[in-house]
């Protein structure tokens, strides 16, 4: 492209970037929500930064070694001030902006249009979610680099321009590394030549980009194990009944593009089962009709097929035919909303040359992206905190048994325990199957040493779906009942599955402990040889010197733990009670005469 041509792009770019760092202002000092704890606020593996554990790595089901490196960097600079995060995101998100702008540009041709096209997409409220959540913030660099790769593959096919192929190439490659939502691009790179490519379809040309897929599921399955997050199914068993399901799905997806009121942090969608509802039946034949009709329009009008198609090749990794774990989410909608950006752009070149017309349509448009822009802002409030977050959600879901859970848990982190029992029990009367609402109130039980509550729980739980951590917890329980041998029986079963577990030596540690035999401290310090994340394995150490009556022991073993990891709550509150009581600690150092 011209360097002449490339300037009058420059001010509409900075605008669109200045505009939608303005529109997210307001959620700047929101704090840490939902994921965020996981993600970031206890990820310790975030705190070095190890490109070689990142990519040996996956985390939570995931594979996104660059988002974790993200992570890290953003650690280094701002600590865990959620600004700082903010910062990096809603950046990503602005620059995204501008490449869908070039993206239009190069499609459509018009600077007016791309730029209409582009404000809208900026504006729509139904991103907040992506936007101002953070931990979904940080997948933003992956759609921006893909989608700058697929507007390189457009110029290198209307300018002939090797480079840009290979750049094309390059960017989809390092944005693979920041999350699998960048798989799409080799979809979406057919879908061109089949309708704007003017029906060129070298297979030539796509092959580099099939390549690079291919070579990152090989790695992705290397180190995950599985190809989907669930781990259940590489591919959905019920193919026809995900269907009908995601068809339905779509038609909610489109009331939010067209209508995005109310919006919620979590929507309830279930997978469709035999025999299935007649609703469902006509959801599918109508979707199946659109894209036939829209196909047909690929000679004459190939923008109405490049549209239809592109909302389902963008939204395709989240329509659950790979499980992901999450039928429906607003966060999914972030590109394959720019439908709209091109139905924008194509209804503004069809007026261009008519000013009356085009003042009409422009008028339209602003109105819209005002509106717009006055629910995002809005909507950013929402997030401000998990209280105020799952609190709206409860207003517009009062059923949402995801909404009750979370802010149940937000209760019990302000130290709000009857309102959190309360949240929590009414959690799981919504969803008396669910294990994750099962667990999280036997959880607070636990802590609360309420063990004869805590234990049918966890048995509850572990039979809708075994896992390994609920075994733990399961013996936890045993251990505060006394029941040591039952306790003993699932620990040593366990440690010979994984020998390395930091927690399953921690909780045997514990065992030792009330049992009165020797070893307990060994235990600890195994689990800390063991761990990654030192902090638990050194309390546990800690707090049982304390409970020995060695108090000074304690302070010293919770002041190395602080040394390694300064931000330990538990930690923290433990030193801070033991220097508390260091007037009548005395030199009393010493150990029991029965060696523990």
């Amino acid at each position: 492209m011209p360097v002449t041509v490339m300037k009058r792009h420059i001010a509409p770019a900075l605008a669109l970037i200045a505009f939608s760092l303005v529109l997210y202002a307001n959620a700047f000092h929101n704090e840490f929500v939902w994921d965020d704890d996981l993600f970031i606020v206890n990820a310790k593996k975030i705190r070095n930064i190890n490109l070689p554990r990142f990519f040996s790595e996956g985390s939570e089901g995931l594979y996104r070694p660059l988002r974790t490196t993200l992570y890290a960097l953003t650690y280094r600079i701002g600590g865990l001030d959620p600004a700082a995060y903010h910062l990096a995101g809603k950046t990503m998100n602005a620059l995204t902006v501008a490449a869908l702008y070039a993206l239009l540009v190069l499609l459509f041709e018009s600077r007016g249009a791309a730029f209409f096209g582009a404000l809208l997409f900026a504006a729509h409220p139904v991103h907040t979610e992506k936007v101002t959540f953070i931990t979904s913030t940080y997948d933003i660099p992956a759609d921006f680099l893909w989608l700058s790769a697929f507007a390189l593959y457009v110029l290198h096919r209307k300018r002939q321009t090797p480079f840009a192929l290979t750049v094309s190439v390059l960017l989809f490659t390092v944005a693979l590394l920041f999350g699998e939502n960048a798989a799409v691009l080799p979809l979406v790179v057919v879908l061109y030549d089949f309708t704007f490519g003017n029906h060129d379809k070298k297979a030539a040309r796509w092959i580099p980009y099939f390549t690079v897929l291919a070579g990152y599921l090989v790695l992705r399955t290397s180190v995950l194990g599985a190809v989907a997050r669930t781990g259940e199914h590489t591919i959905n068993p019920d193919i026809f009944g995900n269907f009908l399901t995601m068809s339905e799905i779509t038609f909610q997806y489109g009331k939010l593009l067209l209508w995005p009121w109310p919006l919620i942090a979590v929507r309830s969608a279930t997978q469709a089962v035999f025999p299935y509802p007649p609703h469902l039946y006509a959801a599918a034949m109508a979707v199946t009709a659109l894209l036939v009709a829209a196909w047909r329009k690929r000679h004459v009008q190939p923008w109405v097929t490049f549209t239809a198609f592109w909302f389902f090749a963008v939204i395709s990794p989240n329509l659950n035919f790979i499980p992901t774990g999450s039928l429906i989410a607003e966060r999914y909608l972030y590109l394959p909303s720019a439908i709209l950006s091109f139905a924008a752009a194509a209804a503004y070149l069809a007026v261009e040359t008519n000013n009356r017309k085009r003042a009409a349509l422009v008028a339209a448009a602003l109105i819209v992206v005002a509106v717009f822009s006055a629910l995002t802002v809005r909507r950013n409030g929402d997030w401000r905190n998990e209280t105020l977050l799952w609190g709206r959600t409860l207003r517009i879901k009062p059923d949402s048994a995801a909404a009750m859970l979370n802010l149940g848990v937000d209760a019990q982190k302000n130290l709000h325990w009857n309102m959190a029992e309360k949240l929590l029990r009414h959690a799981v009367e919504l969803e008396p199957d669910n294990d994750g609402s099962l667990e999280r109130l036997a959880n607070f039980y636990l802590k609360q040493e309420r063990w004869d509550e805590a234990l049918p729980l966890l048995e509850k739980a572990y039979a809708v779906r075994k896992r390994d951590v609920l075994m733990l917890e399961i013996a936890q329980a045993k251990i505060g009942q006394k029941k040591y041998a039952e306790a003993g029986e699932l620990l040593g079963g366990l440690l010979r599955q994984y020998p390395r577990s930091p927690r399953a030596w921690t909780t045997y540690g514990g065992l030792l402990y009330f049992q009165g035999k020797e070893g307990w401290a060994a235990a600890h310090v195994t689990a800390h040889a063991f761990a990654d994340e030192k902090a638990e394995a050194v309390y546990g150490l800690a707090q049982g010197w304390r409970l020995l009556g060695k108090p000074a022991v304690a302070l010293r073993i919770a002041r190395i733990g602080l040394q390694e990891d300064p931000d330990n709550q538990q930690l923290r509150e433990l030193a801070a009670a033991l220097e508390a009581e260091k007037p009548k600690m005395g030199d009393n150092n010493g150990t029991r005469s029965n060696g523990r």
